[in-house]
């Protein structure tokens, strides 16, 4: 008589991963999204501020700063 096991996906509980796991990753993930949120916005305003030389320098328009700098937080 030959006996067939099948094998079950292993669940997060067995490869060892706690709840608290998935906890520690959700609170991480936001902040990262928060720091980059934050960062973008920093940059856009350093932007908004910079002198014309230096926009023409960079290649941008101050009228592409300001509409860049216009952008809500999570674009």
């Amino acid at each position: 008589m030959i006996t067939h096991v099948i094998a079950e996906p292993a669940n997060e509980m067995s490869r060892g991963r706690s709840r608290s796991g998935y906890a520690e990753d959700f609170v991480t993930r936001v902040w990262v999204w928060g720091y980059r949120a934050y960062m973008r916005v920093k940059s856009r305003r350093e932007m908004r501020r910079l002198p014309e030389e230096m926009l023409k320098d960079i290649g941008i328009t101050s009228a592409d700063a300001e509409r860049e700098s216009s952008k809500p937080f999570w674009r």
